[in-house]
């Protein structure tokens, strides 16, 4: 498509001054858009042509306007056709890319709507937050009313931690292993906490 002449297109009218406005259309739809099947080629030539119409008829309203200060009902009636079936072509070669922007971002908005519900719908039971007044890891418990906060069974200040799992542990009932699974973290990580939080009492 890209090396097609002017002729192309200059050949369906007679008015050099249209010619030239036909040629400028096309060369800017080859630049700013993929034009390859020679349907899309058709299809582009009866919008320059639909185009070069709407011009026409714009200058003769324009003339009409001046000299009688009115425009026939019959004479809108075929511009507003003539705009209706440039934008069908143009949704047609996806030349409205400023539709297509706002398509895309809606598109994008639902997407991020339909992976919020999925969480939401997964994780109806319990939200984990820091406390915005102390600081400290908080648990929020789901209501039928609303959101109950009660202190975090599994953190102490913001560390990862059990203190009846840990003195559990250390009274040898259960193993470090079992410590680690119940809190989802590594066997040295129990080490540590142990030697942070509870080397001197459980």
């Amino acid at each position: 498509m890209r090396n097609k002449t002017k002729l192309d297109i200059e050949s369906l009218f007679v008015d050099k001054t249209e010619q030239k406005k036909a040629s400028e259309l096309l060369k800017k739809y080859i630049d700013e858009y993929t034009i390859e099947s020679v349907s899309d080629k058709n299809s582009l030539f009866q919008l320059i042509q639909l185009e070069i119409i709407s011009l026409r008829l714009q200058a003769v309203m324009n003339n009409l306007h001046v000299k009688d200060n009115a425009v026939p009902i019959a004479m809108i009636k075929t511009m507003h056709e003539n705009i209706t079936a440039i934008t069908t072509l143009k949704d047609k070669l996806g030349l409205n890319k400023e539709v297509e922007k706002v398509d895309e971002g809606y598109k994008a908005l639902e997407i991020l709507k339909k992976k919020f519900a999925l969480y939401r719908e997964e994780n109806q039971g319990s939200r984990t937050l820091i406390c915005p007044h102390c600081g400290q890891m908080t648990l929020l418990k789901i209501r039928m009313d609303k959101w109950l906060a009660a202190k975090h069974p599994f953190f102490k200040d913001r560390v990862l931690t059990n203190k009846h799992l840990i003195q559990l542990y250390k009274d040898k009932k259960i193993t470090k292993e079992d410590v680690a699974k119940v809190l989802e973290c590594s066997t040295d990580y129990i080490e540590w906490i142990i030697s942070k939080h509870y080397s001197k009492k459980a």
